[in-house]
């Protein structure tokens, strides 16, 4: 399969945000991508950034976190439909419980979810991420999904430094994980990547990390780009740079299954034995 990562650089405007995520899917069509991956928050400047009782967004938050009915996110599904693209997008979104949590509503190529979105399980909460201000930690868990390529499972941003994260993934199925996140200039860039390629190791899978670009507005954090895709034997497919694009990597969610059968780490756990 062929899969685009839209490393985009977030706007004040949340429609100016969409109307850039839907740019990035027309242009991730043109590249004949069958997915695409956007970063964490992509219709919101990442206001997390922030304290909730000092955020310059304070006036603007409850327009910032839609249902998950929102006219926003149809046209995203719809934009899916309309060109026959597969797509996984992030917003910190209001579930029917009342709660609001960073979602990734994941959709194949008829604009339709493959199935219940993904919620963040672990929230961080320390200086320049204050995401417990924001976000309900999810119920449910790690989702994997059945596509026309293969099984892929969504563990967010700061999710993957939680190895059962993408290790609950590998063990539904899952021979491509998605990771929508927020990585900033001043964090250990080159060992986030080397994450990335131990567990696609570890677990026999891919793994595509999709990055925020740039300068956010009100004096925000700069993000480092650098997305990227690690194949199954740690190896790395592809790694965008820092400025904001579309990063396209070329997979063989095939190569999985082969691996598996030769090196059968995963059939070989004894979960039993474990904390």
């Amino acid at each position: 399969m062929r899969l685009a990562l839209a490393q985009m650089q977030m706007q004040e405007s949340m429609a100016g945000n969409l109307e850039a995520s839907i740019a990035y899917l027309r242009q991730a069509d043109a590249a004949e991508a069958d997915l695409v991956l956007f970063p964490e928050a992509q219709l919101t400047p990442f206001f997390p950034a922030w304290r909730k009782d000092e955020s310059p967004y304070s006036g603007k938050l409850d327009e910032m976190c839609p249902d998950l009915g929102s006219p926003a996110l149809g046209q995203l599904l719809g934009t899916c439909r309309s060109l026959g693209i597969a797509a996984s997008f992030n917003l910190w979104c209001r579930w029917p419980d009342g709660h609001a949590y960073d979602t990734s509503i994941t959709a194949g190529p008829d604009g339709t979810l493959l199935g219940e979105p993904a919620r963040m399980v672990h929230v961080a909460n320390y200086s320049g991420f204050f995401e417990a201000d924001y976000y309900t930690p999810s119920p449910s868990g790690f989702q994997v999904y059945d596509t026309p390529w293969g099984r892929i499972g969504v563990v967010i941003c700061y999710d993957r430094h939680f190895p059962e994260s993408i290790r609950s993934c590998a063990a539904q199925g899952a021979a491509l994980v998605l990771v929508p996140t927020v990585n900033v200039e001043d964090e250990p860039l080159e060992l986030f990547e080397w994450e990335m390629r131990v567990q696609a190791f570890q677990n026999t899978c891919y793994v595509a990390l999709c990055n925020r670009s740039g300068k956010e507005p009100n004096d925000g954090p700069v993000f480092a780009g650098e997305s990227l895709v690690a194949a199954p034997d740690g190896t790395l497919v592809g790694k965008a740079g820092a400025e904001e694009s579309l990063f396209v990597a070329d997979i063989d969610l095939g190569r999985v299954a082969k691996i598996r059968s030769e090196r059968t780490w995963l059939d070989e756990r004894r979960p039993d034995l474990y904390l």
